[in-house]
């Protein structure tokens, strides 16, 4: 993750396409640019939609007939940023059927990468100079805390569970620090969330509490067992000490 020479590292792309094994797939092209890809057909492409969060749709467009697959994607989800990719004179169709943007064949993988940024995004992509790190946390004292200890990287901050999904997304960092306490989505959730967004995603979650359950059952497992259960690489108890919090961050980088 995180590779400055890829446009789209990190980013993750639902790609619809005739038959994703054949020899003109974007497939290549869109790992060569970095993207995590998931391919369907246009038959199944609108089901799947609703349930994967992804960053941006890239429609492979053979013919005019494609702008029907467009206009389904468009109803089953209509905030995902659409790129179509196809032949120069199906443009004004697929666009009138809800595209963002086209980018036509013979195809560039950075031109197709910086594209999909720019539509998704609105913006082109930043270069990452340095291991990105995610901190979730709903205490303004432990946020700063955490900053400062890792002032060293590129640190995203997000204050609950939702916002720190959202963030995954829109980032892939390197490595996740989440509080399992969290409003809206717990950080549980939110493990397990970015565990399906990204299997091999680098998570370290913190906690000084018990869970609300487990305050009632002698026998029954803290926080911090149960996230390490179900996804956490490392866990940590607060108050945090800054020299486990960079050793941990340190030895799931040199992973």
């Amino acid at each position: 993750m995180g590779l400055d020479s890829q446009p789209l590292a990190g980013v993750f792309v639902l790609l619809v396409e005739d038959d994703a094994g054949n020899s003109a797939s974007l497939a290549p092209f869109l790992e060569y640019a970095g993207a995590l890809v998931r391919a369907f057909t246009p038959a199944t492409a609108p089901a799947m939609i609703a349930h994967v969060r992804a960053d941006a749709v890239v429609v492979a467009v053979a013919d005019e007939l494609a702008s029907a697959t467009i206009r389904t994607l468009r109803a089953a989800d209509p905030g995902v940023p659409v790129i179509a990719v196809g032949a120069p004179d199906v443009a004004s169709a697929v666009r009138a059927a809800g595209a963002d943007e086209i980018v036509s064949r013979p195809l560039n993988a950075n031109v197709l990468g910086e594209t999909i940024w720019r539509v998704a995004y609105g913006r082109m992509p930043t270069r990452r100079t340095r291991p990105c790190i995610l901190v979730a946390e709903d205490h303004d004292d432990s946020r700063e805390m955490l900053t400062m200890v890792l002032r060293d990287y590129e640190v995203v901050l997000a204050a609950d569970g939702d916002e720190a999904i959202a963030q995954f997304q829109r980032h892939r960092p390197d490595v996740v620090i989440l509080d399992v306490l969290m409003p809206v989505t717990d950080g549980i959730e939110a493990i397990l969330a970015i565990r399906r967004l990204a299997p091999e995603a680098r998570i370290i979650a913190v906690s000084a509490g018990w869970s609300t359950w487990a305050n009632s059952r002698k026998d029954a497992p803290d926080l911090l067992t149960e996230a390490r259960q179900l996804g956490a690489d490392v866990t940590l108890r607060k108050p945090l000490e800054p020299r486990l919090v960079l050793e941990a961050v340190q030895g799931l980088l040199a992973r």
